[in-house]
């Protein structure tokens, strides 16, 4: 029976002896697996912090693009008032080129004393 306690004895020391160094283990692996959680949330906020700053400049490039468009609008509407001058000017030339030659077509019928006749 000593001898049956003495092996129990020496097993139960192996067993809590390999049952230690398992938690040691376990809780390296513990500590590791934290580490590495810690690790990913840092990347993930980081990724986080980069998306942010991507809408921020999609915001601002949309407000640009808009900004942009009203300015092209602007030309636009400011380029078809000039045309329409350009039109209205090039009628009142026409007409003002018309008006010169009736003129100049009455100013030839005068005479004036002593001079002949064009």
């Amino acid at each position: 029976m000593a001898q049956r306690s003495s092996h129990a004895a020496r097993e139960i020391r192996t067993l809590a002896r390999t049952s230690g160094d398992q938690v040691t283990t376990g809780h390296h692996l513990a500590e590791d697996v934290s580490a590495a959680i810690h690790q990913m949330m840092e990347q993930v906020n980081q990724t986080n912090q980069l998306v942010k700053g991507i809408s921020a400049s999609t915001a601002a490039q949309s407000a640009s693009i808009d900004q942009l468009g009203s300015v092209v609008e602007s030309l636009s509407r400011d380029a078809s008032s000039n045309a329409a001058l350009v039109t209205q000017g090039t009628s009142l030339a026409t007409d003002l080129e018309s008006d010169a030659r009736a003129l100049a077509a009455l100013v030839s019928q005068f005479r004036l004393a002593g001079t002949a006749a064009a």
